[in-house]
Protein backbone atom coordinates (compact mmCIF):
# COMPACT_ATOMS: atom_id res chain seq x y z
CA UNK A 1 0.00 0.00 0.00
CA UNK A 2 0.98 3.45 -0.37
CA UNK A 3 2.09 5.21 3.26
CA UNK A 4 2.20 8.67 1.31
CA UNK A 5 3.21 11.41 -1.55
CA UNK A 6 6.06 13.92 -1.76
CA UNK A 7 6.77 16.46 -4.66
CA UNK A 8 9.95 18.70 -3.62
CA UNK A 9 11.79 21.13 -5.81
CA UNK A 10 15.61 21.17 -5.49
CA UNK A 11 15.84 24.48 -6.75
CA UNK A 12 13.07 26.69 -4.90
CA UNK A 13 12.99 24.04 -1.70
CA UNK A 14 8.73 23.72 -2.45
CA UNK A 15 7.30 21.04 -0.99
CA UNK A 16 4.23 19.14 -1.46
CA UNK A 17 3.37 16.45 0.91
CA UNK A 18 0.75 14.07 1.52
CA UNK A 19 0.45 11.27 3.89
CA UNK A 20 -1.99 8.59 4.47
CA UNK A 21 -2.52 8.54 8.25
CA UNK A 22 -1.78 12.41 10.22
CA UNK A 23 2.03 12.87 11.34
CA UNK A 24 3.78 15.55 12.59
CA UNK A 25 5.83 17.86 10.54
CA UNK A 26 9.36 16.39 11.86
CA UNK A 27 8.20 13.15 10.70
CA UNK A 28 7.64 14.65 6.90
CA UNK A 29 10.52 16.12 7.05
CA UNK A 30 12.68 13.30 8.54
CA UNK A 31 11.30 11.42 5.57
CA UNK A 32 12.08 13.93 3.24
CA UNK A 33 15.82 14.14 4.46
CA UNK A 34 16.24 10.67 4.80
CA UNK A 35 15.09 10.53 1.08
CA UNK A 36 17.13 13.25 -0.33
CA UNK A 37 20.34 11.72 1.56
CA UNK A 38 19.94 8.21 0.08
CA UNK A 39 18.67 8.78 -3.56
CA UNK A 40 21.89 8.79 -5.57
CA UNK A 41 20.10 8.02 -8.85
CA UNK A 42 17.28 10.49 -10.78
CA UNK A 43 15.07 7.73 -10.83
CA UNK A 44 15.34 4.38 -8.91
CA UNK A 45 14.02 2.16 -5.52
CA UNK A 46 15.50 2.90 -1.55
CA UNK A 47 14.54 0.35 0.53
CA UNK A 48 14.25 1.23 4.30
CA UNK A 49 13.30 -1.67 7.37
CA UNK A 50 9.67 -1.40 7.50
CA UNK A 51 9.08 0.65 3.81
CA UNK A 52 10.82 1.76 0.46
CA UNK A 53 10.59 4.58 -1.62
CA UNK A 54 9.73 4.27 -4.79
CA UNK A 55 10.89 7.77 -6.89
CA UNK A 56 11.37 9.53 -10.57
CA UNK A 57 12.76 12.82 -11.36
CA UNK A 58 11.34 15.31 -13.83
CA UNK A 59 12.50 18.99 -14.58
CA UNK A 60 13.73 19.97 -11.04
CA UNK A 61 11.12 18.16 -9.55
CA UNK A 62 11.30 14.74 -7.52
CA UNK A 63 8.43 12.36 -7.18
CA UNK A 64 8.59 10.01 -4.79
CA UNK A 65 6.28 7.48 -3.37
CA UNK A 66 6.52 6.30 0.19
CA UNK A 67 4.88 2.44 0.27
CA UNK A 68 4.93 -1.22 1.85
CA UNK A 69 7.54 -3.04 1.04
CA UNK A 70 5.67 -5.97 -0.74
CA UNK A 71 4.17 -2.56 -2.91
CA UNK A 72 4.67 -3.58 -6.57
CA UNK A 73 7.17 -1.43 -7.81
CA UNK A 74 6.26 -1.26 -11.41
CA UNK A 75 2.38 -0.10 -10.81
CA UNK A 76 4.84 2.66 -8.57
CA UNK A 77 6.16 4.07 -11.73
CA UNK A 78 3.34 3.89 -13.85
CA UNK A 79 1.57 6.44 -10.70
CA UNK A 80 4.92 8.74 -10.42
CA UNK A 81 4.09 9.33 -14.43
CA UNK A 82 0.80 10.12 -14.15
CA UNK A 83 1.52 12.18 -11.73
CA UNK A 84 4.24 14.04 -14.22
CA UNK A 85 1.71 14.38 -16.65
CA UNK A 86 -0.90 15.91 -14.09
CA UNK A 87 1.64 19.33 -13.21
CA UNK A 88 0.35 21.23 -16.24
CA UNK A 89 -2.71 21.28 -14.48
CA UNK A 90 -4.02 23.21 -11.74
CA UNK A 91 -2.47 22.68 -8.38
CA UNK A 92 -6.00 21.76 -6.60
CA UNK A 93 -6.27 19.18 -9.49
CA UNK A 94 -2.99 17.97 -8.72
CA UNK A 95 -3.90 17.71 -4.91
CA UNK A 96 -6.97 15.75 -5.78
CA UNK A 97 -4.63 13.69 -7.70
CA UNK A 98 -2.33 12.61 -5.17
CA UNK A 99 -5.42 12.20 -2.74
CA UNK A 100 -6.50 9.27 -5.10
CA UNK A 101 -3.18 7.55 -5.14
CA UNK A 102 -3.25 7.38 -1.23
CA UNK A 103 -6.67 6.69 -0.64
CA UNK A 104 -7.25 4.32 -3.10
CA UNK A 105 -7.47 1.43 -0.78
CA UNK A 106 -8.72 1.30 2.91
CA UNK A 107 -6.89 -1.84 3.00
CA UNK A 108 -5.15 -1.94 7.08
CA UNK A 109 -1.53 -2.65 6.77
CA UNK A 110 -0.11 -4.05 9.84
CA UNK A 111 2.90 -2.07 10.31
CA UNK A 112 1.53 1.22 9.13
CA UNK A 113 1.48 2.61 12.92
CA UNK A 114 5.05 0.86 13.14
CA UNK A 115 6.21 3.14 10.83
CA UNK A 116 5.08 6.24 11.62
CA UNK A 117 5.31 6.62 15.46
CA UNK A 118 8.64 3.71 15.80
CA UNK A 119 12.02 5.61 14.99
CA UNK A 120 13.62 3.79 12.43
CA UNK A 121 17.34 2.14 13.03
CA UNK A 122 18.97 5.41 10.98
CA UNK A 123 16.46 7.96 12.85
CA UNK A 124 17.95 6.61 15.95
CA UNK A 125 21.59 6.95 14.76
CA UNK A 126 20.36 10.53 13.38
CA UNK A 127 19.31 11.52 17.06
CA UNK A 128 21.86 10.07 18.92
CA UNK A 129 24.46 11.86 16.71
CA UNK A 130 22.96 15.34 16.73
CA UNK A 131 22.91 14.85 20.57
CA UNK A 132 26.06 13.83 20.61
CA UNK A 133 27.54 16.38 18.60
CA UNK A 134 25.72 19.38 20.42
CA UNK A 135 27.34 18.23 23.74
CA UNK A 136 31.08 18.42 22.31
CA UNK A 137 29.98 21.18 20.86
CA UNK A 138 29.48 23.08 24.55
CA UNK A 139 32.50 20.61 26.26
CA UNK A 140 34.82 22.36 23.74
CA UNK A 141 33.04 26.19 24.79
CA UNK A 142 33.04 25.41 28.17
CA UNK A 143 36.86 24.87 27.87
CA UNK A 144 37.67 27.79 25.56
CA UNK A 145 36.00 29.89 28.11
CA UNK A 146 38.16 28.11 31.15
CA UNK A 147 41.32 28.65 29.28
CA UNK A 148 40.98 31.84 27.61
CA UNK A 149 38.92 33.61 30.27
CA UNK A 150 38.30 36.55 28.07
CA UNK A 151 38.28 37.03 24.96
CA UNK A 152 39.42 39.20 21.98
CA UNK A 153 36.59 42.09 22.95
CA UNK A 154 37.12 42.20 26.92
CA UNK A 155 34.06 39.84 27.43
CA UNK A 156 33.83 36.78 29.36
CA UNK A 157 34.55 33.72 27.45
CA UNK A 158 33.61 33.25 23.32
CA UNK A 159 31.08 34.31 21.81
CA UNK A 160 28.95 32.41 19.23
CA UNK A 161 27.95 33.95 15.82
CA UNK A 162 23.89 33.39 15.87
CA UNK A 163 23.93 32.72 12.38
CA UNK A 164 26.60 29.79 12.35
CA UNK A 165 24.39 26.67 11.71
CA UNK A 166 25.38 22.57 12.31
CA UNK A 167 25.89 21.58 9.14
CA UNK A 168 23.38 18.32 9.50
CA UNK A 169 23.64 17.26 6.11
CA UNK A 170 26.52 15.06 6.50
CA UNK A 171 25.50 13.79 9.95
CA UNK A 172 23.89 10.75 7.73
CA UNK A 173 25.70 10.52 4.42
CA UNK A 174 28.50 12.41 2.36
CA UNK A 175 25.78 13.22 0.00
CA UNK A 176 25.10 16.74 -1.21
CA UNK A 177 21.52 17.85 -0.01
CA UNK A 178 20.37 20.05 -2.60
CA UNK A 179 17.56 20.93 -1.49
CA UNK A 180 16.54 22.83 2.00
CA UNK A 181 12.90 23.06 2.83
CA UNK A 182 12.35 26.65 4.09
CA UNK A 183 9.51 27.99 6.20
CA UNK A 184 8.30 30.85 4.75
CA UNK A 185 6.27 34.04 6.03
CA UNK A 186 3.12 32.05 6.30
CA UNK A 187 4.30 30.99 9.22
CA UNK A 188 4.80 34.17 11.15
CA UNK A 189 2.57 35.09 13.86
CA UNK A 190 0.67 37.96 12.61
CA UNK A 191 -1.45 37.90 15.95
CA UNK A 192 1.51 39.09 17.85
CA UNK A 193 2.87 42.29 17.92
CA UNK A 194 6.03 43.36 16.58
CA UNK A 195 7.55 45.39 19.08
CA UNK A 196 7.00 43.78 22.85
CA UNK A 197 7.18 44.55 26.18
CA UNK A 198 8.16 42.48 29.11
CA UNK A 199 4.80 42.47 31.15
CA UNK A 200 5.54 41.16 34.51
CA UNK A 201 8.32 44.31 35.43
CA UNK A 202 8.02 44.38 38.99
CA UNK A 203 8.23 48.31 39.03
CA UNK A 204 7.10 49.96 42.36
CA UNK A 205 6.80 52.88 44.55
CA UNK A 206 9.86 53.35 46.43
CA UNK A 207 8.95 53.89 49.82
CA UNK A 208 9.79 53.16 53.64
CA UNK A 209 8.84 52.62 57.27
CA UNK A 210 11.40 55.57 58.29
CA UNK A 211 10.15 58.70 59.68
CA UNK A 212 13.31 59.65 56.69
CA UNK A 213 13.41 57.98 53.33
CA UNK A 214 16.42 59.16 50.79
CA UNK A 215 16.33 57.37 47.61
CA UNK A 216 19.45 57.50 44.82
CA UNK A 217 17.57 55.89 41.81
CA UNK A 218 18.99 55.17 38.31
CA UNK A 219 16.86 54.63 35.46
CA UNK A 220 18.66 52.44 32.60
CA UNK A 221 18.58 52.69 29.08
CA UNK A 222 21.25 50.05 27.11
CA UNK A 223 20.99 48.27 23.88
CA UNK A 224 23.57 45.47 23.19
CA UNK A 225 24.25 43.00 20.39
CA UNK A 226 24.91 39.21 20.50
CA UNK A 227 28.72 39.85 21.13
CA UNK A 228 27.92 42.20 23.92
CA UNK A 229 28.79 44.86 21.94
CA UNK A 230 27.34 48.11 23.44
CA UNK A 231 25.14 50.03 21.07
CA UNK A 232 23.59 52.47 22.91
CA UNK A 233 23.70 52.60 27.33
CA UNK A 234 21.92 55.88 29.15
CA UNK A 235 21.53 56.49 32.74
CA UNK A 236 19.23 58.82 34.24
CA UNK A 237 19.10 58.85 38.02
CA UNK A 238 17.30 61.23 40.52
CA UNK A 239 17.73 61.62 44.19
CA UNK A 240 14.21 61.42 46.43
CA UNK A 241 13.36 62.94 49.90
CA UNK A 242 10.27 61.45 51.69
CA UNK A 243 9.56 62.92 55.00
CA UNK A 244 6.84 61.26 56.89
CA UNK A 245 6.56 63.67 60.39
CA UNK A 246 6.78 67.13 60.37
CA UNK A 247 9.11 67.36 63.30
CA UNK A 248 11.77 66.73 60.53
CA UNK A 249 10.44 69.19 57.32
CA UNK A 250 12.99 71.76 57.87
CA UNK A 251 16.28 68.89 57.88
CA UNK A 252 19.55 69.94 56.19
CA UNK A 253 21.12 67.57 53.97
CA UNK A 254 24.75 67.60 53.15
CA UNK A 255 25.71 65.70 49.98
CA UNK A 256 29.43 63.54 49.18
CA UNK A 257 30.75 62.94 46.16
CA UNK A 258 30.10 63.14 42.64
CA UNK A 259 27.08 65.98 42.78
CA UNK A 260 28.56 69.20 41.02
CA UNK A 261 27.19 68.66 37.54
CA UNK A 262 23.52 67.46 38.90
CA UNK A 263 20.98 69.57 38.38
CA UNK A 264 19.29 70.53 41.37
CA UNK A 265 15.39 71.26 42.17
CA UNK A 266 15.13 74.91 41.41
CA UNK A 267 13.14 75.40 44.53
CA UNK A 268 16.39 74.49 45.75
CA UNK A 269 18.89 77.92 46.99
CA UNK A 270 21.41 77.28 44.65
CA UNK A 271 24.49 78.83 46.67
CA UNK A 272 23.75 76.02 49.12
CA UNK A 273 23.15 73.43 46.12
CA UNK A 274 26.59 75.07 45.55
CA UNK A 275 28.24 73.62 48.30
CA UNK A 276 26.12 70.68 48.28
CA UNK A 277 23.85 71.78 51.10
CA UNK A 278 20.17 70.68 50.34
CA UNK A 279 17.65 72.51 52.44
CA UNK A 280 14.00 74.36 52.52
CA UNK A 281 13.62 78.04 53.68
CA UNK A 282 9.64 76.45 53.95
CA UNK A 283 10.18 73.20 54.94
CA UNK A 284 9.65 70.31 52.64
CA UNK A 285 6.45 68.62 51.71
CA UNK A 286 5.22 65.42 53.67
CA UNK A 287 4.50 62.07 52.26
CA UNK A 288 5.70 62.14 48.86
CA UNK A 289 8.77 61.41 47.03
CA UNK A 290 10.41 64.72 46.23
CA UNK A 291 12.43 64.95 43.52
CA UNK A 292 15.71 67.03 44.76
CA UNK A 293 18.50 66.89 42.08
CA UNK A 294 18.62 64.40 38.69
CA UNK A 295 22.05 63.31 36.81
CA UNK A 296 23.11 61.41 33.26
CA UNK A 297 25.26 59.24 32.46
CA UNK A 298 26.80 57.41 29.17
CA UNK A 299 29.20 55.98 27.35
CA UNK A 300 30.28 59.44 25.23
CA UNK A 301 34.10 58.73 24.74
CA UNK A 302 36.69 56.85 25.92
CA UNK A 303 40.78 57.27 25.77
CA UNK A 304 42.71 53.51 25.79
CA UNK A 305 46.04 53.86 26.13
CA UNK A 306 46.63 57.47 25.54
CA UNK A 307 44.50 57.11 22.26
CA UNK A 308 40.90 59.05 22.86
CA UNK A 309 37.73 57.91 20.99
CA UNK A 310 35.61 61.06 20.63
CA UNK A 311 32.04 60.47 21.02
CA UNK A 312 30.70 63.70 22.75
CA UNK A 313 30.86 64.69 26.39
CA UNK A 314 33.86 64.26 28.46
CA UNK A 315 36.72 61.92 28.70
CA UNK A 316 37.41 58.39 30.09
CA UNK A 317 40.83 56.59 30.36
CA UNK A 318 42.14 53.63 31.45
CA UNK A 319 44.42 53.27 34.83
CA UNK A 320 47.09 51.01 35.82
CA UNK A 321 44.77 48.42 36.83
CA UNK A 322 43.17 48.32 33.62
CA UNK A 323 39.91 49.58 34.70
CA UNK A 324 38.60 53.31 33.11
CA UNK A 325 38.73 56.33 34.90
CA UNK A 326 37.13 59.68 34.44
CA UNK A 327 39.21 62.30 33.23
CA UNK A 328 37.04 64.75 35.19
CA UNK A 329 35.54 63.31 38.73
CA UNK A 330 32.38 65.04 38.12
CA UNK A 331 32.31 64.60 34.69
CA UNK A 332 28.66 63.26 33.12
CA UNK A 333 29.91 60.02 32.11
CA UNK A 334 30.74 57.17 34.57
CA UNK A 335 33.80 54.56 33.81
CA UNK A 336 31.54 51.25 34.57
CA UNK A 337 28.71 52.35 31.94
CA UNK A 338 31.14 51.03 29.81
CA UNK A 339 30.42 47.74 30.41
CA UNK A 340 26.84 46.36 29.63
CA UNK A 341 25.02 45.22 33.11
CA UNK A 342 24.19 41.84 31.68
CA UNK A 343 26.57 39.85 29.15
CA UNK A 344 24.96 37.14 27.12
CA UNK A 345 25.86 33.99 25.63
CA UNK A 346 23.54 32.19 22.50
CA UNK A 347 24.25 28.61 21.58
CA UNK A 348 22.25 27.62 18.80
CA UNK A 349 22.02 24.01 17.92
CA UNK A 350 20.18 22.74 14.65
CA UNK A 351 18.76 19.54 15.82
CA UNK A 352 16.20 19.04 12.69
CA UNK A 353 15.62 20.55 9.74
CA UNK A 354 14.66 23.67 10.68
CA UNK A 355 14.02 22.56 14.07
CA UNK A 356 16.81 24.59 17.21
CA UNK A 357 17.57 23.92 20.58
CA UNK A 358 18.71 27.30 21.97
CA UNK A 359 21.03 27.75 25.02
CA UNK A 360 21.28 31.24 26.94
CA UNK A 361 23.91 31.73 29.32
CA UNK A 362 23.64 34.87 30.97
CA UNK A 363 26.81 36.33 33.53
CA UNK A 364 25.85 39.39 35.07
CA UNK A 365 27.93 42.35 35.48
CA UNK A 366 26.00 43.93 38.78
CA UNK A 367 24.18 41.75 41.41
CA UNK A 368 20.88 41.84 39.73
CA UNK A 369 17.00 41.35 41.61
CA UNK A 370 13.54 40.56 40.00
CA UNK A 371 15.54 39.51 36.90
CA UNK A 372 13.35 39.13 33.79
CA UNK A 373 14.72 37.90 29.98
CA UNK A 374 11.85 37.76 27.59
CA UNK A 375 11.96 36.11 24.20
CA UNK A 376 9.28 36.98 21.33
CA UNK A 377 6.94 34.42 19.74
CA UNK A 378 6.30 36.02 16.84
CA UNK A 379 8.17 34.10 14.61
CA UNK A 380 8.70 30.98 16.43
CA UNK A 381 6.12 27.65 16.12
CA UNK A 382 6.20 24.76 18.15
CA UNK A 383 7.69 25.53 21.39
CA UNK A 384 9.19 23.58 24.05
CA UNK A 385 9.43 25.83 26.99
CA UNK A 386 7.72 25.70 30.61
CA UNK A 387 7.35 29.46 31.37
CA UNK A 388 5.39 31.00 28.00
CA UNK A 389 2.55 33.15 27.90
CA UNK A 390 0.78 34.53 25.10
CA UNK A 391 3.05 36.65 23.41
CA UNK A 392 6.63 35.49 24.65
CA UNK A 393 8.85 33.59 26.41
CA UNK A 394 10.11 34.23 29.79
CA UNK A 395 12.32 33.35 31.56
CA UNK A 396 12.29 35.25 35.38
CA UNK A 397 15.18 35.05 38.33
CA UNK A 398 14.82 35.93 42.09
CA UNK A 399 18.26 37.35 42.17
CA UNK A 400 21.80 36.41 40.61
CA UNK A 401 25.02 37.68 41.89
CA UNK A 402 28.44 39.51 40.20
CA UNK A 403 29.92 37.31 37.98
CA UNK A 404 27.82 34.34 38.61
CA UNK A 405 26.12 32.73 35.71
CA UNK A 406 22.93 30.48 34.84
CA UNK A 407 21.52 29.30 31.83
CA UNK A 408 18.18 28.41 29.71
CA UNK A 409 17.39 25.56 27.37
CA UNK A 410 14.32 25.71 25.09
CA UNK A 411 13.68 24.44 21.63
CA UNK A 412 11.76 25.69 19.12
CA UNK A 413 10.52 25.50 14.89
CA UNK A 414 12.25 29.08 13.12
CA UNK A 415 14.26 30.17 9.70
CA UNK A 416 16.56 31.43 11.30
CA UNK A 417 18.07 31.54 14.82
CA UNK A 418 18.27 35.54 14.80
CA UNK A 419 14.18 35.13 14.30
CA UNK A 420 14.58 35.05 18.42
CA UNK A 421 15.74 38.47 18.77
CA UNK A 422 15.37 41.37 20.16
CA UNK A 423 15.50 40.11 23.52
CA UNK A 424 13.87 42.49 26.31
CA UNK A 425 15.92 42.33 29.57
CA UNK A 426 14.10 43.95 32.67
CA UNK A 427 16.21 43.85 36.07
CA UNK A 428 16.56 46.05 39.60
CA UNK A 429 20.32 46.30 41.04
CA UNK A 430 21.10 47.68 44.33
CA UNK A 431 23.90 50.71 44.22
CA UNK A 432 24.03 53.29 41.64
CA UNK A 433 26.92 53.68 39.41
CA UNK A 434 27.45 57.15 40.40
CA UNK A 435 29.37 57.82 43.22
CA UNK A 436 27.04 60.02 44.91
CA UNK A 437 25.91 59.72 48.82
CA UNK A 438 25.01 61.19 52.14
CA UNK A 439 27.48 62.97 54.49
CA UNK A 440 25.23 64.48 56.89
CA UNK A 441 21.42 64.95 58.18
CA UNK A 442 20.85 67.26 60.82
CA UNK A 443 17.89 69.77 61.64
CA UNK A 444 18.34 72.10 64.57
CA UNK A 445 22.22 70.67 64.75
CA UNK A 446 20.89 67.20 65.93
CA UNK A 447 22.17 64.25 63.75
CA UNK A 448 19.08 62.22 61.83
CA UNK A 449 20.89 59.72 60.23
CA UNK A 450 19.41 57.08 62.59
CA UNK A 451 16.03 58.05 61.60
CA UNK A 452 17.11 58.02 58.28
CA UNK A 453 16.58 55.11 55.61
CA UNK A 454 19.12 55.54 52.60
CA UNK A 455 18.48 53.62 49.41
CA UNK A 456 20.45 53.33 46.40
CA UNK A 457 18.80 51.32 43.27
CA UNK A 458 19.38 50.62 39.62
CA UNK A 459 16.53 49.53 37.19
CA UNK A 460 15.75 49.47 33.78
CA UNK A 461 13.83 51.24 31.42
CA UNK A 462 14.55 49.47 28.49
CA UNK A 463 17.05 47.25 27.58
CA UNK A 464 17.18 45.18 24.61
CA UNK A 465 19.63 42.73 23.07
CA UNK A 466 19.50 42.68 19.38
CA UNK A 467 21.27 39.90 16.85
CA UNK A 468 23.49 42.47 14.87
Amino acid sequence: MILGTLVTNIRNNQILARMKDPVYTEKIEFFLLEFMNSATKKSGLVYKDLYKYIYTFDEDNYYVLITSLLFNEIKGFSILTHLINSKGGDPLDLLIFIDNIIYEDNIVYPDLNLIFNMDSQEEKIYKMMMKNKELEMRRKQKEIIKKNGKGKDGNIGSKLNINSKLNINNTISNNDFTGKPTINDTYIRKDLPVDFKPKDKKRRFETSTSPIFICFKEKIKCVINQENKIKLIEVMGEMTLNIKEEDFNNLEIKLKGNYEDCKFSPKLNKKDTNCGIIKSEKGFSLNKNIALLKWRGNNSSIEVGGSKVEKGGSSIKVNANGKPSLSNPHSNSNPYINTPPLEFTIWPSEIKLNTFQFTLEIIPNLDLENLLISIPKRRLREIKFENENEDNLEWKIDSISNGDSDSLEFQCKCEDPSDIFPIEIYFTSPGCYREIGIESIKMNGEDLKEKTDIKKMREVDEFTLESE
